[in-house]
């Protein structure tokens, strides 16, 4: 019996009050579940008043019956994943959210879990399609927003995930938590970093969520996560909200091989990929990225320059280097500002880059590794043709913020041969 004609006689025996409650077809479907899928409110009603059991579950292995995964295509639902599913995931997952209230009002359970290692509840299926009235739904009668699926995943996770914007706005609405952690300590803003989801996480960074949480096992923050998944414009918010690195993604030279290229014999490089671990940034890393306190940096900075020299830059539209534009085997500094030169001083530079490494105690080699640092960053600045590089590279301005006890050593000027 096609889909359409166990509609047609669903639909037949609601008109002629002949309902059939425990009517299953070959597929394991019941009246209910079709009502359910297709919104039909008034069958929903029927049926549960005739004694239709609203947590009827579809069978989980069914084999693969093309009639079927068309009609639930047609519902933006996939085959593969309604195993086990009763009528209000099935409602959930259509957006049908007259039938969902039909459903719940008629007792259905809003927090089944499906039996498949997921073990979603009805709203994790409403985050998953992005079935905002369906959500609301739930939400309106007393859906459990934080429930933990299997592997520690809330609908706003699975919102997260999935780029649902809407729903994970009600969610957030509603009360739900952006602290719930998955398995390996994952937030919702890990997620929405893997997934792409600017939109998502800047919902849930103004609701609280913290920018550089760690996962436990890598130590990974959602920067890490959107770096690696390529995701460019949740990376950039995410910087942009104070998120930085603990991790990286290089090709470590493992080795090298003797080949033969032709008649010549040639050395091939073998290369690993490796996560490199950066060290955790210093305690004033960020108490030093907002402007106002740089400013006060300047300031200081200024002090062992020439009378007046500070007036030749605009503070006022001082912007943060991003950190990973300098690699991590050669990242020293801890903050780079990029300040703009006045018009009316400028010469050559339209900018000054001012490099700035805080240290709690002497190391002889720090001049050397920031003034490398410096270079590695002019160079993709000249890349990406990036305040006035290359034509008219920044001023370069290198600062050491001694933190420690001690005063550093001067070392006394060479004398002249």
């Amino acid at each position: 019996m096609t889909i359409r004609k166990q509609t047609a006689l669903a639909l037949r025996r609601a008109l002629n009050r002949e309902l059939a409650p425990e009517a299953v077809d070959p597929h394991g479907w019941s009246d209910l579940h079709y009502a359910a899928i297709l919104n039909l409110t008034g069958l929903v009603d029927a049926l549960l008043r005739r004694g239709a059991n609203a947590q009827a579950r579809l069978p989980q292995d069914d084999g693969r019956n093309e009639t079927l995964i068309a009609f639930l295509a047609s519902f933006g639902v996939d085959f593969e994943v309604c195993a086990g599913e009763t009528p209000l995931h099935l409602a959930c997952e259509a957006d049908a959210a007259k039938a969902a209230l039909a459903l719940v009002k008629g007792g259905a359970d809003k927090h089944a879990a499906l039996p498949a290692v997921s073990q979603w509840t009805p709203l994790h299926v409403a985050a998953r399609y992005n079935a905002q009235q369906a959500a609301f739904v739930l939400l309106l009668h007393r859906a459990d927003k934080n429930r933990q699926d299997k592997f520690g995943a809330s609908p706003l996770h699975i919102a997260a995930l999935h780029n649902a914007v809407d729903t994970a706005d009600m969610l957030l609405t509603a009360g739900a938590s952006v602290h719930v952690k998955a398995q390996d300590d994952l937030t919702a803003l890990h997620l929405a970093a893997q997934a792409n989801s600017p939109g998502v996480a800047g919902r849930l960074l103004d609701h609280g969520a913290q920018v550089n949480a760690l996962t436990i096992e890598e130590g990974l923050t959602p920067l890490d996560q959107a770096v690696a998944k390529k995701s460019r414009s949740t990376a950039d918010l995410l910087r942009r909200r104070g998120g930085h690195h603990t991790v990286e993604s290089r090709l470590d030279l493992k080795t090298m091989l003797k080949t033969k290229l032709g008649d010549q014999e040639v050395l091939v490089p073998v290369l690993e990929h490796t996560w490199a671990r950066r060290p955790p940034p210093h305690p004033l890393t960020e108490f030093f990225s907002m402007a106002g306190l740089a400013k006060g940096l300047v300031d200081f900075a200024a002090k062992s320059e020439r009378p007046n020299w500070i007036n030749r830059f605009d503070l006022d539209h001082m912007e943060l280097v991003p950190v990973d534009w300098v690699p991590l085997e050669w990242r020293y500094a801890d903050l780079t500002w990029i300040i703009p030169i006045r018009r009316n001083r400028q010469r050559k530079a339209t900018h000054m880059l001012l490099v700035i490494k805080f240290a709690d105690e002497f190391e002889e080699d720090a001049g050397k590794r920031l003034s490398y640092h410096a270079y590695v960053l002019m160079r993709e600045l000249d890349h990406r043709k990036l305040y006035g590089a290359p034509k008219r590279p920044p001023l370069v301005k290198n600062l050491v913020v001694n933190l420690g006890d001690e005063p550093w050593p001067v070392k006394p000027n060479k004398e002249r041969a």
